[in-house]
C-alpha cells in the first residue's frame, strides 16, 4: 500500500513539474514584448514587421529613432490590424515620419483595443492623415506629438467609439482632430491643439472634450450631447469664432475660456439652438448669458457680460453694454440698444425671429456685424460699422427673410456692404451710407433702396431680381455705379437718383437724356442734377421724399 501511494505521489510530482513550464510558456506568449530599433540589435528594425509578427495583446516597444515605411500599393505607411500596444521610448525622439508622401495616412488603424503612446508623428501630405481610425473602438492615443499634417493630425471615420486621445500636442498642421460619421462616445483630454480646430461632425455625439488648449476653436456639426469643459479656446485671427455650432443640439459648455473669439451659430431649426451653456463660460473674462424661454428681462451696464444668447425669448432688452455678440433665435419683441461690439465673427445674429429692433449700436472688427436668417419684420437703425473686414458682410440678409428694414446705418470697408439673398423679399434699405466696399449693395430679391449714399465701392449696386425700387440715392466715385439684369424701377415721377457719371452732369444741354444702368430695361428717366442731402453718418434730411 505504501509503495502504491509512493508511486502515485511520484507521478503527481512529475505531472505538476511538467505543467509549470507549459503555463509559463502560455503566459509569456500572451504577454510578450517585441522590441524594435532602427539601429539593429532588437527583434526588428521596422515597426510594420513587428506588427505583422505580433499576436493579439502583445506590446511593441520602439527605441528612439526615425521610422518610415511605404509600400506603393498601400494607402498608408503603417497598418494596425490587431490589438497591440505600440509604445515609444521617448516622445520627442521616437519619430514616425510620413516623408510628405501624397495621399498616404501615416498610421491606419482598423483594429479594436489598440494603444499608441509616446511618439512623434510628422509629415503627412495632401489627403493623408497622421492617424486615421476606421470603424474601431477602444483605441487610445496618448502622450504623442503631431507636426506638419496637411489634413487632420487625427481623423476618426465610420462609427469609431470609445476612442481616448490624451496629453497630445498638435502643431503646424491644417487641422487638429476630426470626428466623423457617427463617431460617438469618445474622449479628448489635456491636449494642446496649436493649429486648426477640433471638429465633431457628421452625427458624432456624446464626446467629451476637457482640459484642452485649442487655437482656432471647435466645430460642432450634426451631432448632439457633446460636452466641452474646462477648455481654453483662442483664435489667431482676432475676431474669429471659438466654437462653431450648427445642425446640432443638446451640447453642454462649462468653465470654458474664450480669448478674442466667441460662439458662431449656423442653424436651420430652432432645436439646434437648445444647448446647456451657463455663465461659467467666459469671453475675455466676461461671462456668457444664454437664456432659453425667458421673458420680460433687461440686461444693462450694471452687469458685466461678454455674450448674450436669447433663445425662444420675448421682450428682452439689452442696452448700454460692451459685448462680443448677441444671438436671437426664435425670439420676438427684443431690443438691443446703444451697445458696442468688437472682435467677433458675428455681432448680432437674428435667426428665425421677428419684430426685434437693433438700434444705435457700433461694431468694430466684426466679420459680419448683422446677420438676418429666416427672419421677418426686424429693424436695424442708426448703427455704425465704420471699420469693416476685407472679406466680411456688413449686413447679411438671407434665406426667406422678409420685411426687414435697414435704416440710417454707416457701413464701410467690407467685401459686401449689404447683401440680400435667398428669396428674401420686401426688405428695405433707406438712409444708409455704404462706402469703400468691394460690393456696396448686392440685391437678388425684391425690395427697395432709397435715400442712400453709395460711394467709393468697386461696384456700388448689383441687382439680380426684378421690380425693385431704387430712388433718391447718390451714386458717386464707384468704379462702376450699378448693374442690373432684370427690369427695376429707378425713378418715380421726377424723382430719380444722382449719378456722377451721367452725361447730363458734364453736358447740361443733354439733361433730357436718361441714365442707362444696364441691359435694355434699366433706365433712370429722371436722374438728379445735384446730389441729395444725405448726412455722412446715414439718414436723409429735408423732404426730398
Amino acid at each position: 500500500m505504501l509503495k502504491k501511494e509512493l508511486t502515485v505521489g511520484i507521478i503527481l510530482i512529475f505531472v505538476h513539474s511538467s505543467l509549470i513550464p507549459m503555463v509559463s510558456s502560455y503566459e509569456s506568449e500572451e504577454n510578450r514584448t517585441i522590441y524594435v530599433d532602427d539601429d539593429g540589435g532588437a527583434d526588428y528594425t521596422n515597426i510594420q514587421d513587428a506588427i505583422d509578427n505580433a499576436s493579439e495583446g502583445d506590446t511593441i516597444f520602439v527605441y528612439a529613432g526615425i521610422y518610415s515605411n511605404y509600400i506603393p500599393k498601400n494607402e498608408y505607411c503603417f497598418l494596425i490590424d490587431k490589438s497591440v500596444k505600440l509604445i515609444g521610448e521617448d516622445r520627442n525622439n521616437t519619430i514616425i515620419d510620413g516623408q510628405y508622401l501624397e495621399d498616404i495616412d501615416i498610421i491606419y488603424i482598423s483594429a479594436d483595443n489598440f494603444k499608441i503612446d509616446n511618439f512623434t508623428l510628422q509629415h503627412s501630405e495632401i489627403t493623408g492623415y497622421g492617424i486615421k481610425i476606421d470603424d474601431c473602438s477602444n483605441v487610445t492615443i496618448s502622450n504623442c506629438s503631431f507636426y506638419n499634417h496637411t489634413l487632420a493630425a487625427i481623423e476618426l471615420i465610420r462609427s469609431c467609439m470609445y476612442i481616448k486621445i490624451s496629453n497630445c500636442l498638435i502643431a503646424d498642421s491644417n487641422a487638429g482632430i476630426g470626428l466623423n460619421e457617427d463617431s460617438n462616445n469618445n474622449m479628448i483630454s489635456n491636449c494642446y491643439i496649436d493649429t486648426e480646430r477640433i471638429s465633431l461632425s457628421f452625427s458624432s455625439s456624446n464626446t467629451i472634450v476637457s482640459n484642452c488648449k485649442i487655437r482656432n476653436g471647435i466645430s460642432l456639426f450634426w451631432g448632439s450631447n457633446n460636452t466641452i469643459i474646462n477648455c481654453s479656446i483662442s483664435d489667431n485671427d482676432e475676431g474669429g469664432y471659438g466654437i462653431q455650432i450648427g445642425y446640432t443640439s443638446n451640447n453642454t459648455l462649462r468653465n470654458n475660456s474664450f480669448n478674442n473669439c466667441s460662439i458662431f451659430f449656423q442653424c436651420n431649426f430652432i432645436y439646434e439652438y437648445y444647448h446647456d451653456i451657463d455663465s461659467s463660460n467666459l469671453i475675455n473674462g466676461k461671462p456668457i448669458y444664454y437664456l432659453i424661454e425667458e421673458n420680460n428681462f433687461e440686461f444693462n451696464k450694471t452687469a458685466e457680460i461678454g455674450y448674450i444668447g436669447l433663445i425662444s425669448c420675448r421682450n428682452i432688452t439689452v442696452k448700454n453694454l460692451d459685448l462680443y455678440g448677441v444671438a436671437l433665435a426664435n425670439s420676438s419683441l427684443c431690443k438691443v440698444d446703444n451697445c458696442f461690439f468688437e472682435n467677433n465673427y458675428h455681432g448680432v445674429t437674428i435667426d428665425l425671429s421677428s419684430n426685434n429692433i437693433i438700434t444705435n449700436c457700433s461694431f468694430s472688427n466684426i466679420l459680419e456685424p448683422i446677420r438676418i436668417f429666416k427672419s421677418l419684420n426686424n429693424t436695424i437703425a442708426n448703427c455704425q460699422m465704420p471699420f469693416g473686414r476685407e472679406y466680411g458682410f456688413g449686413v447679411d440678409i438671407r434665406y426667406y427673410s422678409y420685411d426687414n428694414n435697414i435704416m440710417n446705418c454707416l457701413i464701410n470697408g467690407f467685401y459686401y456692404g449689404i447683401s440680400v439673398s435667398g428669396y428674401s423679399n420686401r426688405n428695405n434699405i433707406s438712409g444708409c451710407v455704404v462706402s469703400n466696399n468691394k460690393y456696396g449693395i448686392d440685391f437678388d430679391s425684391k425690395g427697395s433702396i432709397t435715400g442712400c449714399n453709395i460711394y467709393n465701392n468697386e461696384l456700388g449696386l448689383t441687382i439680380y431680381g426684378s421690380n425693385n425700387i431704387i430712388i433718391g440715392n447718390n451714386f458717386f466715385n464707384n468704379t462702376y455705379n450699378a448693374a442690373a439684369s432684370e427690369s427695376n424701377k429707378w425713378n418715380i415721377g421726377n424723382l430719380g437718383n444722382y449719378w456722377d457719371d451721367w452725361i447730363g452732369i458734364r453736358f447740361p444741354f443733354l439733361r433730357f437724356l436718361p441714365y442707362h444702368i444696364s441691359g435694355i430695361k434699366n433706365f433712370d428717366w429722371h436722374p438728379a442734377k445735384e446730389p441729395y442731402d444725405i448726412p455722412a453718418e446715414g439718414g436723409v434730411t429735408g423732404d426730398e421724399y
